[in-house]
């Protein structure tokens, strides 16, 4: 097993693998034995949580990547559940960090080849409670699961997701440039989000690495030549390899 995050050692990694393996396993027990104790809303949303930190974690640290796969699914279905859940969390498209939480569980299941109708039920939900959500990009990134989707042109991030964006309307020999444009001004562009730069503050021994998953998303989706940036910062490489290997 090699380490893919260049930050931390690979102990720490290993480490932060065991941390989130057992806080998900002693919660789903604890929960079993003391139902009544618990708001399941607030269980749903920690188990969507830990179970995208244990992904992130096994992908630094590494692992085989359908070593994944299971957090991947769960991570969507424990958030679906938060969603239909009366008391569920509620999210807004203008929000960067609740609009990145979209994204990063589009890319688990576009780059695993999850069930469409479990996804398309996850973007229905999420947007349920946001009357104002619209976004280009995000309008393109659902049109395999919501071919009806009306296509907008209004872009909630432009500093963050203007080259991203581009790079889906480009030419195929323009893409590379502009994925290695917003790829460079990425981890920059998300400055606002309450995990940037964690890695150097009190939260860094569950650091899990940073990782831009919708680079890998689109690049697959589009059919991208990735040789120009498949090693730069961010960009899950490994990743981007195996879904093609298993693109059905």
């Amino acid at each position: 097993m090699e380490k893919r995050e260049p930050l931390f050692k690979e102990e720490h990694f290993l480490e932060v693998v065991n941390y989130f393996t057992k806080n998900i396993n002693e919660t789903i027990q604890d929960v079993s034995e003391h139902l009544e104790e618990y708001k399941m809303s607030n269980v749903y949303y920690s188990l969507y949580c830990d179970n995208c930190d244990l992904f992130n974690a096994k992908y630094s640290a590494g692992y085989p990547i359908p070593k994944l796969k299971e957090n991947a699914e769960q991570a969507i279905i424990r958030l679906i559940e938060n969603l239909e859940h009366p008391e569920h969390d509620k999210f807004y498209l203008d929000e960067l960090e609740d609009y990145l939480k979209l994204l990063q569980l589009l890319s688990f299941g576009v780059l695993f080849n999850l069930d469409k109708v479990i996804i398309k039920k996850l973007v229905k939900l999420f947007e349920a409670d946001d009357k104002k959500a619209e976004d280009a990009l995000l309008d393109k990134l659902v049109l395999s699961v919501l071919p009806d989707r009306k296509q907008g042109n209004i872009l909630q991030h432009p500093k963050a997701y203007q080259s991203l964006s581009d790079a889906i309307n480009a030419t195929k020999e323009e893409q590379p440039k502009l994925m290695q444009k917003f790829l460079k001004g990425w981890y920059k562009s998300m400055r606002k989000c309450g995990w940037h730069d964690v890695h150097l503050g009190v939260g860094k021994d569950g650091f899990p690495g940073y990782w831009c998953w919708e680079a890998a998303m689109v690049t697959l989706l589009y059919d991208m030549d990735d040789s120009s940036y498949h090693d730069m910062p961010f960009y899950p490489k490994d990743m981007v390899d195996y879904a093609r290997q298993h693109k059905q």
